[in-house]
């Protein structure tokens, strides 16, 4: 049984994180309301925007997760693609000399900019953003538009040497978590990596789970469409389609968080020839 103040210390992190989307949910409402009232999808990108901007480079400075992270994305090669950058802040954390292009599906138009300002900051001069999820309903049209594919085929051989994710999975639909995953597969070039540190559920101990249940229920509303019910993990060790795969808690994890890390990644065959 894990102590109580430690527990309680770790069931902070959630609860920290929803006083802050309530209080820039106030800001929004007084300041850019009126600008998006017939547009309730718009006004949540920019509340978001506001909330991004705030705990966007605290959640990337993490001193217990910053290793992880640096260590990660320094596996990064070639022609990258990442699901999520958010305002860049993890763009630091990249070799420039290792990536010949790295394009960035950011769905929110609101932090492209500062997007962009981090990824020049870090060296990263071949950046291309684009407006999309990661999910195949979102991102492929938005290859489409960058003329990367044409009429959303993929390929035999691939588009990418790494695709990257840093907390942002979790955004994507669950419903729609295994078409993505499949079309990451297709999108790696053979040997390409999908590198991967995101949080998951959380699932060793009672009451922790119950906890995560019911803050779910409006965690998605407050954060962006994340959700603490992540079941990428699972996904990705039921897949027997990579050639090499390498997942794991982060050491830190003792068992009763509500919010679980899991890093690592899987290597596409060599072998390629989708149907």
């Amino acid at each position: 049984m894990a102590p109580i103040k430690a527990r309680l210390v770790s069931y902070m992190e959630p609860a920290w994180l929803i006083s802050q989307s309530i209080k820039f949910f106030l800001i929004a409402l007084i300041f850019d309301f009126f600008k998006y009232k017939l547009d309730l999808e718009e006004f949540r990108k920019l509340w978001f925007s506001r909330l991004w901007a705030k705990i966007g480079p605290m959640m990337a400075a993490v001193p217990y997760q910053e290793p992880y992270i640096s260590a990660l994305l320094g596996r990064a090669r070639g022609t990258v693609l990442e699901f999520g950058p958010g305002t860049g802040d993890q763009a630091r954390h990249y070799r420039p000399e290792q990536i010949t292009h790295l394009y960035g599906a950011e769905p929110n138009e609101n932090l492209h900019t500062k997007l962009q300002k981090n990824c020049a900051a870090a060296g990263l001069e071949q950046y291309t953003v684009l407006t999309c999820g990661a999910q195949p309903t979102s991102l492929l049209p938005a290859l489409v538009r960058q003329g990367l594919i044409k009429d959303e085929r993929i390929p035999n051989d691939g588009l990418f040497d790494t695709i990257v994710t840093v907390k942002s999975l979790c955004s994507a639909p669950p419903e729609e978590l295994k078409a993505t995953i499949n079309l990451v597969h297709r999108l790696l070039k053979p040997g390409g990596e999908l590198i991967f540190f995101e949080h998951v559920h959380s699932h060793d101990d009672l009451l922790t789970s119950v906890l995560v249940w019911f803050t779910d229920f409006f965690w998605p509303y407050l954060m962006g469409n994340c959700r603490l019910s992540g079941k990428l993990d699972e996904y990705l060790e039921g897949d027997q389609s990579w050639a090499e795969k390498s997942i794991s808690n982060i050491r830190e994890y003792k068992g009763f968080e509500p919010i679980r890390y899991v890093k690592g990644y899987c290597r596409a065959s060599s072998v390629r020839g989708w149907a």
